[in-house]
């Protein structure tokens, strides 16, 4: 997350599309029904590698926290001259106390499904705003799923 983006166009679709190809195994093992929303056509600039990764850990975190039956949906619309990524479960949920802080370096929610060390979530956003962007949660609450926003700009003047 130190490294400094290398930016280059990238197709949308193809990004949503490798990072769902990257987690697929994972949700099928476990039930979760994993899908792709509206996507829309067009490119972003920005660093491959990096928004993959972005991409792939809130997936792989909205799988970890959705139980068996549940589902997953990444979605990728434009908003205000932005891109927003969407990753969208129906998983166990955000208690609002910890909305902000699970950007947090090694910040876990209590009682929440473990597997990792609390690193994903302040790596991703250290790249969103390495990018020029912003990540954000959003939950109805706890046993409501949860909704992880990515807004970037769609060029990027660093490229």
């Amino acid at each position: 997350g130190t490294a400094s983006p290398k930016y280059h166009p990238l197709k949308i679709g193809t990004l949503v599309k490798s990072a769902l190809d990257g987690v697929r195994a994972e949700a099928e093992a476990k039930g979760v029904s994993l899908s792709m929303g509206t996507v829309i056509e067009g490119s972003l600039s920005g660093d491959q590698g990096q928004l993959l990764r972005v991409l792939t850990n809130l997936l792989g975190n909205a799988i970890r926290h959705t139980p068996a039956g549940g589902s997953v949906t990444v979605s990728a619309e434009q908003k205000d001259g932005n891109i927003a990524l969407t990753v969208r479960d129906t998983g166990a949920g955000i208690p609002a106390a910890y909305l902000e802080s699970i950007f947090e370096r090694f910040t876990q929610v209590p009682g929440a499904t473990r597997g990792g060390a609390g690193l994903g979530l302040s790596l991703a956003r250290s790249i969103v705003q390495a990018h020029g962007g912003e990540i954000r949660a959003e939950s109805e609450g706890e046993g409501m799923g949860s909704t992880f926003i990515v807004t970037l700009p769609q060029e990027n003047s660093n490229g």
